[in-house]
């Protein structure tokens, strides 16, 4: 017998202008170039030092505290298009999974 019962858990997503402070996991998105955010807390060097060039599908989580940072490359962003951010959300939220406060 196969027990097709599920678990669901209710999601609300929504958009700020800043980051809510009972955010547990935070992501920012980097590309190959340009300006690396602040809020990160590293440099492009010492991302590179750590394996991670800002290339699409790419992450670099980085504990912070009781929480989380994740770098999530999204390649050249000049090519950024939805399906990109898309992907790049998904594995921002797999990166993230055991936090509730994304």
């Amino acid at each position: 017998m196969i027990d097709a019962s599920v678990a669901v858990q209710s999601v609300t997503v929504s958009t700020a202008r800043s980051v809510p402070s009972d955010a547990e996991a935070v992501g920012f998105a980097v590309g190959e170039k340009g300006a690396v955010p602040r809020q990160l807390g590293l440099s492009r060097s010492a991302l590179k030092a750590n394996g991670f060039d800002g290339k699409s599908g790419q992450l670099l989580s980085i504990p912070n505290g009781d929480g989380l940072l994740v770098a999530v490359g999204i390649g050249d962003a000049d090519d950024v298009d939805a399906n990109e951010l898309r992907r790049a959300a998904a594995s921002f939220a797999r990166a993230a999974s055991k936090f509730e406060r994304l």
